[in-house]
């Protein structure tokens, strides 16, 4: 789903015996990967929710 997504590139699905295997020797972020990143931390959420609640507070 990220490879799908733009999130990263280089990863590939071979089969090896009639089994699926995930090849990700090549990966590497992309540019939207890092933007989302940047965008999307667990601290970026965190910042906003204290935020939000302190400014409701008089």
């Amino acid at each position: 789903m990220l490879s799908d997504s733009g999130y990263i590139k280089g990863v590939e699905f071979r089969n090896y015996m009639r089994t699926p295997v995930l090849c990700y020797e090549n990966a590497k972020i992309t540019l939207k990967g890092l933007e989302y990143l940047a965008e999307n931390t667990l601290m970026q959420r965190a910042y906003k929710a204290v935020k939000g609640i302190t400014d409701l507070i008089p």
